[in-house]
């Protein structure tokens, strides 16, 4: 018996088993495995001794096609995992190329949310400013009407003095023309007496005129007749 490093097919081989049983062995730890500097595992196993000279050659057809299969196998296998590498290479250059899109849409979507904002935010400063403006021109009319309000409420009172003060006139130009109507009713009662007494002697017409006078009336004259 040799110890030798074979690999993994060929120590199956050698073994009698199967390669899956041989993985159950490696796992276990019953089996020396070591990987070569080119990334290949190599098994540790005791081979026998062959004898080219004994072997037969139907051992050599045997061993021929054993190999033969191996190769096969082996050459299925990476096959196998060429086309599985394959198609995870496709699968995550899908996904790769989706994250992009994904992400070139999301960065639009963030242009455009960053846009309106802007956009947003100036509107909103504009309307701001207009409220603003809006709130100053509404306080100083509010301010020019107050002093309207008070000119008007100064002009009133002054227009209510002056109609108090013109009322009053009316009173005493009212007083003083009922007191000339009385003394007009008066003239006109003592008018007709006058014109009695113009032919009466003159000491008469003197004590009337005095007392007239005394009166505060007017004396009439007469402009006919003789003393």
């Amino acid at each position: 018996m040799t110890v030798t490093w074979l690999s993994p097919e060929k120590a199956a081989y050698v073994l009698g088993v199967s390669y899956s049983t041989l993985q159950r062995r490696i796992k276990k730890g019953t089996l020396e495995v070591r990987c070569t500097s080119d990334g290949r595992q190599e098994v540790l196993v005791d081979e026998p001794k062959s004898d080219d000279s004994q072997m037969t050659s139907s051992d050599q057809m045997q061993l021929a096609a054993v190999n033969t299969a191996l190769a096969s196998k082996l050459s299925d296998q990476t096959a196998q995992e060429v086309e599985r590498f394959e198609r995870v290479y496709k699968r995550v250059e899908h996904d790769l190329v989706r994250s992009r899109r994904i992400g070139a849409t999301g960065w639009v979507l963030v242009f455009i949310l960053l846009a309106g904002g802007i956009g947003a935010a100036w509107k909103g400063a504009r309307i701001l400013a207009q409220g603003e403006a809006q709130a100053q021109n509404a306080a100083q009319r509010a301010e020019t009407l107050q002093a309207d309000l008070s000119i008007a409420r100064t002009e009133k009172d002054a227009v209510r003095v002056s109609l108090a003060t013109i009322n009053e006139a009316l009173r005493e130009q009212t007083v003083a023309t009922r007191e000339k109507s009385a003394e007009i009713k008066t003239l006109r009662v003592e008018l007709p007496q006058a014109r009695k007494m113009a032919g009466r002697p003159t000491w008469i017409r003197q004590v009337l005129s005095a007392f007239h006078t005394a009166a505060g009336q007017p004396t009439t004259r007469p402009t006919g007749g003789q003393e």
